[in-house]
């Protein structure tokens, strides 16, 4: 908020600019630029004037910029003021494989990972018992995410269930490949992903 006239703030972070803004009745807010407008000579005392705006991914990093704003017909903003009233910070969404091969033991890679979850390898000890791999973070939400495995001579990937995911939150096998679809992909979201494999059989008759 602010309690000047033609104000104009830029808002920036190591992420980019922020992916969305809910700004009141007198701003206006460019999502490609970063960029907070107001009303031409409004005076914005009684809060319409309030914007709040939500980065993506991780950030470390977050500047306000108050570039201009002043009594109507000017544009210095010294001794103008922009007021910010809350920060809000959510953790970034986080993904963990786990493995279960069923019928034999092995090392099972993963590779293709998209939304910064990339490779990960997984080595099962024990037949039916599960082992998890390095718990990933995302770098975005709301965006669909997918890993495929590579499945060792002699195994078939047979099945996959998630939990943790956001409402309305899928997670789809299709062939070697799990994907989750954007929903699933929350802030804060704490995902586990089981997937079996089991061994091949050969039957000498």
């Amino acid at each position: 908020g602010t309690n000047a006239w033609n104000d104009i703030v830029d808002f920036f972070s190591d992420a980019g600019v922020p992916t969305s803004a809910t700004a009141a009745a007198n701003v206006s807010y460019n999502v490609s630029t970063g960029r907070a407008t107001a009303t031409a000579n409004a005076n914005l005392t009684d809060g319409s004037g309030n914007i709040t705006v939500t980065f993506a991914g991780p950030v470390n990093a977050i500047t306000v910029s108050h570039i201009a704003g002043a009594v109507p017909g000017t544009n210095n903003p010294t001794n103008q003021f922009v007021f910010i009233d809350d920060l809000t910070y959510a953790r970034s969404p986080r993904l963990t494989l786990t493995k279960v091969s069923n019928g034999g033991t092995g090392t099972f890679d993963f590779s293709g990972g998209t939304n910064g979850f990339g490779t990960d390898s997984i080595t099962t000890s024990t037949s039916g018992v599960g082992v998890a791999g390095a718990t990933k973070r995302l770098t975005s939400i709301a965006t669909s995410t997918s890993v495929t495995e590579t499945v060792p001579a002699n195994w078939a990937l047979t099945g996959a269930t998630c939990t943790g995911m956001g409402s309305g939150g899928t997670a789809t096998l299709t062939g070697n490949t799990l994907e989750l679809n954007a929903a699933a992909i929350t802030a804060g979201a704490n995902i586990a992903c089981t997937l079996t494999n089991t061994r091949a059989t050969l039957k000498v008759q």
